[in-house]
């Protein structure tokens, strides 16, 4: 049972992530001008979305 209850807060815990990346490739212009606004440069949005993606699917797998 605590190793389901721990899958599942994992699952939870990186289905924030993976919303979060999701939505910035979909908002992908407005997410860059507002990085730009406050001072980081819009070029390191992919890899900004690949970390939060790539740290969802981490999770998930443990």
């Amino acid at each position: 049972m605590e190793k389901t209850a721990i899958l599942i807060g994992r699952v939870f815990l990186a289905h924030i992530f993976l919303i979060a990346g999701i939505n910035k490739i979909g908002g992908y212009a407005g997410t860059q001008g507002y990085m730009e606004s406050v001072g980081v440069p819009g070029m390191l949005l992919p890899l900004v979305i690949l970390v939060e993606i790539g740290g969802a699917l981490a999770l998930i797998l443990g």
